[in-house]
């Protein structure tokens, strides 16, 4: 029977062999890059519809921005979004009508260890807002379940619910 002789040139070699092989077969840092697309039709009675689109990402983190605007004057923006960092996404979509009234949406999320809150507004034509927030933990060590909502009606009037559970 044949016996190896491993000698450290030997060990070296291998070394290298297994750390080149390696560096190819995992992937690379993604590298930030944005995109930008916009779009105007125009149809046979003079008419215009316009769309645009902007996207930024990168390793963690991705921001996109979209409009519309069609041939009456109404208006539609929308964005939305995540940061892995942070663990937070967000949204947001704000239109306004041909006749000038706005109305807007948006919310955020955030998971941290352990807990996830959540926060969302709406705001209509005459400015009246309307807000939800939770917040949920869950210790799973212990058991023990935890959550906060609150309640924002547009005449102002709140509504708190506190949640306890432990096993």
């Amino acid at each position: 029977m044949k016996t190896l002789d491993i000698t450290p040139r030997s060990l070296l070699t291998a070394a290298a062999i297994a750390t080149l092989a390696l560096s190819f077969a995992m992937p690379l840092q993604a590298e930030a890059r944005e995109r930008s697309r916009s779009v105007s039709r125009t149809g046979p009675n003079g008419n215009a519809v316009h769309r645009s689109a902007n996207v930024q990402a990168g390793p963690g983190y991705r921001d996109v921005t979209r409009t519309q605007q069609g041939p009456n004057g109404g208006k539609r923006e929308a964005e939305r979004g995540y940061d892995a960092a942070s663990g937070s996404a967000y949204r947001s979509v704000t239109a306004t009508g041909p006749n000038g009234a706005t109305y807007s949406r948006g919310g955020q999320t955030t998971i941290d260890a352990g807990s996830v809150s959540r926060s969302r507004s709406v705001t209509g034509p005459d400015g009246a807002t309307a807000s939800r927030s939770a917040t949920r933990g869950y210790d799973p060590a212990t058991g023990a379940y935890s959550a906060e909502v609150s309640r924002t009606g547009p005449n102002g009037g709140t509504v708190v619910r506190d949640v306890e559970r432990t096993h």
